[in-house]
């Protein structure tokens, strides 16, 4: 159970990082504490490698200003400022996976239901939707503490079904639409951070789904 903890602990860091790497601009603190990482050498995914490899490339060389350099690649990114026609990688699922490719449609709402059946109302000072990919990767970190709580309470049962709720939304709130959108983060980047962190975040989290799988399907087996 020792290392099952640890394994849920660092998911929880990354997926962590993730949400902040999305949800508001880069600060210097936030490079500052990334510069300070180690990350691995091979993990068994180019993508992840090549990801990693880019983004300790930029770390260790990040400009004179980093800080406002990322932080005119984010609205250019993410919000479509200076870009013609207003075409970006707007991080939400709703605009990846309805018809019409507006926010709040059924995939926000779906969002907005399981964030309440987990006593999750809207963030203190939220400026964005709920089924932002920050939101959303944020609400892992949420699943994974309830898996944790459940191990120190040796509920078995409980920690078991938490894992299945996270391979879930992973699939349906995650996979379904992250491709697309990383795609065009791909398109619109232009710093080597947010490119980095396409690859990261979409190797990342398909690893993840296939770690849920392995260890769901083995206690099923057993």
């Amino acid at each position: 159970m020792e290392n099952f903890t640890e394994i849920l602990q660092n998911r929880r860091s990354f997926y962590a990082l993730l949400a902040r790497i999305y949800r508001i601009e880069a600060d210097q603190a936030l490079i500052t504490g990334m510069q300070a990482m180690t990350f691995p050498k091979e993990t068994g995914s180019e993508k992840l490698d090549r990801g990693y490899r880019a983004l300790e490339a930029w770390l260790a060389a990040p400009g004179e200003d980093p800080v406002e350099d990322l932080a005119v690649d984010y609205a250019r990114v993410f919000i479509g400022a200076g870009i013609q026609g207003k075409e970006a990688a707007y991080p939400f699922e709703s605009v990846y996976t309805s018809p019409q490719g507006l926010v709040m449609q059924d995939a926000w709402e779906k969002v907005c239901a399981l964030y309440r059946a987990h006593g999750l109302g809207r963030p203190e000072h939220c400026d964005v939707h709920e089924d932002h990919i920050g939101l959303e990767l944020d609400f892992m970190t949420r699943l994974i503490d309830e898996a944790l709580a459940a191990g120190e309470k040796g509920d078995e049962g409980a920690l078991l079904g938490s894992l299945a709720e996270q391979k879930v939304f992973i699939e349906t709130h995650l996979l379904n639409w992250i491709h697309g959108f990383l795609s065009d983060v791909r398109k619109y980047a232009e710093s080597p951070f947010y490119l980095a962190a396409a690859d990261i975040t979409e190797a990342f989290v398909e690893m993840d789904d296939a770690l849920l799988r392995e260890i769901l399907e083995e206690e099923k087996a057993s």
